[in-house]
């Protein structure tokens, strides 16, 4: 996996998006073509991170340029943190989906 750009997750560990799953988010989010940035800024200063049943932790930052939320999806892997996808959603979406999904303290 060749790396398109890097970061901190908010935990303090690496976070990696691959060209591959830059790729991915594009083609079914358009709208996130110019957004690596706030990617970027969601993973390293959430206003909330959630975990799934799956493991898979869901970095949430207020983001008014699409929509209310950017949604960052990402999973643990040998210490990293990589990028699975990222959305925008709504407030109504996000509080109906996140209520069931176990909330983190934010250090």
């Amino acid at each position: 996996m060749e790396d398109f750009t890097t970061g901190i997750f908010y935990d303090g560990s690496e976070f990696i998006i691959t060209k591959r799953r830059w790729i991915h988010v594009l083609e079914h989010h358009p709208e996130l073509h110019d957004s690596v940035d706030i990617v970027l800024e969601a993973v390293s200063k959430p206003d909330e991170v959630y975990v799934d049943p799956r493991g898979m932790y869901h970095a949430i930052k207020r983001a008014r340029k699409y929509s209310d939320y950017m949604v960052v999806v990402c999973r643990k892997y040998e210490g990293k943190t990589y990028l699975t996808t990222a959305y925008y959603t709504s407030s109504k979406r996000k509080e109906r989906r996140y209520r069931k999904y176990t909330k983190q303290k934010l250090s």
